[in-house]
């Protein structure tokens, strides 16, 4: 094995790593990344849109209503998309936490 394992297959706390402990991680790593992985595109790649077209293009200076502008809907919008995003990650967190507590069961360990 390589780095926090050793030649016997123990962690580095010295717990006997099973088979089920690392399937178990590992789909809970899985379920982690399938969550950040777009919402983070999405976010980054909204702020990055808005900045291009803000910083090399016209197109966002048109009025919306009276003195507002598309700019400043779309920056005033990114707060609650922020929110959700916020609001999405603790729900999934919560799913997170308690796979990790019932994994940690199953082993017998504590962190």
């Amino acid at each position: 094995m390589d780095d926090a394992h050793g030649a016997s297959g123990t962690t580095a706390r010295g717990v006997e790593a099973s088979p089920e402990l690392e399937s178990h991680a590992a789909a809970l790593a899985r379920a982690r990344l399938r969550f950040a992985v777009p919402v983070c595109l999405l976010s980054f790649g909204g702020f990055l849109v808005i900045t291009a077209l803000a910083g090399f293009t016209s197109v966002l200076d048109a009025p919306v209503a009276g003195p507002l502008n598309w700019l400043f809907l779309l920056i005033l919008l990114s707060f609650p998309a922020v929110g959700l995003c916020a609001w999405l990650y603790h729900r999934h967190a919560v799913r997170w936490d308690a796979r990790t507590a019932e994994i940690i069961a199953r082993t017998g360990e504590s962190s």
